[in-house]
Formats: structure tokens, sequence, C-alpha cells
């Protein structure tokens, strides 16, 4: 079977698939115009298509960029420091592999493409249940915090008239990026690494790195035999 991707909202569907196996086709559409706080009337059918279009290039650039999301050095030592903003405003650390940045970073991911808007009260119960936690227990202050972190930092942008942020594309870029990075290299990774779970990982990273443990320890004890 083709491999096909279906994103619903509200009466709106986007559908991407394979065209007779030689071309990638997406298809937006609009059952109730209002949905994108749209009228119904014909004169309205320009701008419909104007928003079907641009849904589809955001799509497609979310594509893009999942599927090269590399950071460079410098863009990565930026957000894992205190840095400050261009206007001299303090940009406190996102601190990757920090349970809070992880599950922020995560909750970034599922908002990507929200039509409404980044707001306290829509991200804040995903980051809750991302870090393990009842929604109360990480609060609406905790979360202000979080979302001016990720302006300063150039991940979020304000939505001008509106009480509520959108993704940048560095933003989508640093989200998909380090979430991608945490779940399929550094998290495996260490679990492959730990010898108390042998049983349930493949070795592939620890068969190696266990010969180094031995060999480093083996010229330890010859380096203390030679004193």
């Amino acid at each position: 079977m083709a491999p096909s991707v279906d994103v619903e909202y509200k009466r709106c569907h986007v559908k991407q698939y394979f065209k007779e196996e030689r071309a990638l086709r997406t298809e937006t559409t609009v059952h109730d115009t209002y949905d994108l706080g749209v009228g119904r009337g014909l004169r309205n059918f320009g701008y419909l298509q104007t928003l079907g279009q641009r849904i589809n290039g955001r799509m497609l650039e979310t594509e893009r960029v999942a599927h090269d999301c590399g950071l460079a050095a410098t863009q990565l030592a930026e957000l894992v420091l205190p840095t400050r903003t261009p206007a001299g405003q303090p940009a406190p650390a996102l601190k990757f592999g920090q349970p809070r940045v992880t599950a922020l970073l995560g909750a970034l991911c599922l908002f990507a493409t929200t039509p409404e808007g980044i707001t306290n009260g829509r991200v804040r119960p995903a980051v809750a249940q991302l870090l393990g936690v009842p929604t109360a227990q990480y609060t609406a202050r905790q979360m202000g915090y979080d979302l001016r972190r990720l302006v300063r930092k150039g991940l979020l942008r304000p939505v001008e008239g509106k009480l509520c942020y959108t993704l940048t594309p560095f933003g989508r870029r640093v989200a998909l990026f380090l979430t991608t990075l945490h779940a399929r290299v550094l998290r495996p990774g260490l679990q492959a690494l730990a010898l108390q779970i042998t049983a349930q990982v493949p070795p592939p990273l620890r068969t190696p790195f266990t010969a180094l443990d031995v060999a480093t320890e083996a010229l330890i004890t010859e380096a203390r035999l030679a004193a």
C-alpha cells in the first residue's frame, strides 16, 4: 500500500499521497469556510485558494525541515547557554536533555501547524503530559516563563494583536531536531550502554564500549603496577 498522510482540523482536511506513484500530491479540502474564519460567498473563493496554498506550503515546509533539520554548532551553543537578545533582554538557556526542556520542545512539535496559535492554556497540558506530571503541577507561571524563553531564543514569534505565538522557521527546526535527536539517538544510545538491561537492548553500541572499558581498566592497572 502506498504511504499517505491525512491531517484534519475541524472540517478541513489535508491529504497527501503519491499520485500514480510518480509525484507527491497535496490536497486541501475545506468543507466549511467558517472554520477558517471566512464567509461562504463566492467573492471569497480567491482568498480561500490563497489560504489553501499557504496550508499546503506550510505542510511541505515542515516536511522539508523534518527531513533535514540539523543545527550548526554555534546555533546549538546559543540555545543551551544564557544569551541576550539584540535588544539586550536576557535569554535564559534551553539546556538540552533537561526533562522540562525536552517536554517543551516535544510539545512544540505537536503545535507546529496549529491554526489558532500557541498559547499558555493550549500548550501547558501537553508539556505536563510529556513531563509525566498533573497539569496543576506545571503551573501557568512556569509556562509563561518558558514561553518567554522561547521567544527570546527566536523559536516563537508573538502574533500581532493576539495573546498567542507562532513557531518561527528556526523554532520548527530546533524543536524537530532536538526532539528527534533525544528520541532516536540519545535515549536508545544510553540504554544500549546500560549493563543492567543487556538482555533487552541489542549490542551494537554496548559491545565496543564494553571493550573500551576493559582496555581502559587494563591500562590503569598496568600503570599502577609500573609505578
